[in-house]
């Protein structure tokens, strides 16, 4: 237990703020953002397993970013998933995205992430170039404002991961 805010840094007088790690005004901009930026994993508005048809990616009218992507991996972002610069939101998607087509194979190549995820060490290796070339772009963010979204094929990815 923490007596000062996690994210302002002020001292925490409330008990149960103290026991929280953050202050009643941080909390609900905290939560608040949260909601906001969270993306979005829906089989069934985006069905697909990745490995057969890709990664779809697309910009919803309400803001948020929908994929078939599950978020299992959590290392950077405690937002989600985003696209369209060069933050957390790309590159937990990217370490995400990874960790389907690199999966661990056997407890050596485990690397262990943010709140006891795990994800392949090739995978955490690699996520940031991923994410650079992938997800960060703006150009990419716009593909995915079109009515049918922004696919990453199977092929694009395995060959990308080849060449790595």
């Amino acid at each position: 237990m923490s007596t000062s805010c996690s994210r302002c840094h002020r001292t925490l007088k409330n008990p149960i703020y103290v026991a929280i790690g953050m202050g009643k005004v941080c909390l609900a901009k905290s939560q608040a953002e949260s909601e906001k930026q969270k993306s979005l994993y829906d089989p069934e508005l985006l069905p697909g397993n990745p490995l057969k048809v890709g990664v779809i990616i697309k910009r919803l009218p309400n803001g948020k970013l929908a994929t078939n992507i599950e978020r299992r991996v959590v290392q950077h972002s405690n937002t989600g998933f985003e696209i369209g610069y060069a933050g957390s939101g790309p590159a937990d998607f990217a370490l995400n995205i990874l960790n389907i087509f690199l999966p661990i194979t056997n407890k050596d190549d485990e690397s262990i992430c943010y709140e006891g995820t795990k994800c392949s060490k090739r995978a955490y290796s690699l996520h940031q170039q991923f994410k650079e070339q992938f997800l960060a772009s703006q150009e990419q963010d716009k593909k995915c404002r079109n009515k049918n979204g922004y696919v990453i094929p199977v092929n694009v990815i395995k060959r990308w991961i080849e060449k790595k």
